[in-house]
């Protein structure tokens, strides 16, 4: 179960980290 929820957890901060890009990348557009 440690092992799931670990790896679980490192894709949603994958995820997140990869909003958060294209969310700088857009502002860089837009600036």
């Amino acid at each position: 179960m440690t092992e799931k929820t670990t790896t679980l957890g490192s894709i949603k901060t994958g995820t997140t980290i990869q909003k958060v890009l294209q969310n700088f990348r857009i502002v860089a557009i837009w600036t």
